[in-house]
């Protein structure tokens, strides 16, 4: 009986010191993330909104816990890569030059480049690479298309989209939720996974009724 009990105890410590572990991997991540996306004038607010709502995509689609973890570092650290884009092409007012969008084209290979030595336990650096695949094969670094992009590089394509849409930019003002959920539904089967917009809104919804209903 006392074995049995020491064995739990000791099952349940290192769980929580697993679980510890992590929680610091991920603040750290968070740190070094919103470091970087200073440099492109991003809040923090806007880093923790696409987290937010790519760990909820990734939940509702009853991924396992440990790529729900990964899905939420890359999150955090999809354009990680940006550090290799010079600062006057990522914060220009204008419309990008063919040669500036070419070098702004570099930054998943870049990101995944320095994430893919980090032993995060999930594939982190696979989703910052295929963030910017679309589904309908236009997108890149690689052209991917369909189920063949990673299903949490697709989840962070939805996140990215609906975060930054709602964000000022140098180039146009913040849309309204509304008018970012328009976007989403009208580049449906385009640009991203439907089933996963579909899934994304019915769990917008879901959330708003639950907070209406408070």
């Amino acid at each position: 009986f006392r074995s049995y009990h020491s064995v739990v105890s000791r099952l349940r410590e290192e769980q929580e010191q697993t679980q510890h572990a992590m929680e610091v991997q991920l603040a750290t991540t968070e740190a070094l993330a919103l470091a970087i996306e200073a440099k492109a004038g991003c809040t923090p607010e806007h880093i923790r909104s696409i987290q937010h709502y790519a760990a909820m995509l990734a939940e509702a689609f009853n991924l396992s816990d440990a790529d729900v973890q990964a899905v939420r570092a890359a999150a955090l650290l999809h354009d990680i890569g940006n550090m290799a884009v010079p600062e006057h092409i990522l914060a220009k007012a204008d419309a990008l030059t063919p040669e500036e969008f070419e070098r702004v084209k570099i930054h998943p290979r870049v990101g995944a480049d320095i994430l893919r030595g980090v032993p995060f336990g999930g594939p982190v650096a696979e989703l910052v690479l295929c963030h910017h695949e679309r589904w309908d094969g236009l997108g890149y670094p690689a052209g991917l298309a369909g189920e063949d992009i990673p299903v949490g590089a697709r989840i962070l394509a939805i996140a990215d989209s609906f975060s930054t849409l709602q964000a000022d930019r140098p180039y146009r003002p913040a849309r309204t939720k509304a008018d970012a959920l328009a976007v989403l539904q009208e580049f449906s089967g385009t640009a991203f996974d439907p089933e996963l917009v579909d899934l994304f809104i019915a769990r917008l919804k879901t959330a708003s009724a639950a907070v209406a209903g408070l």
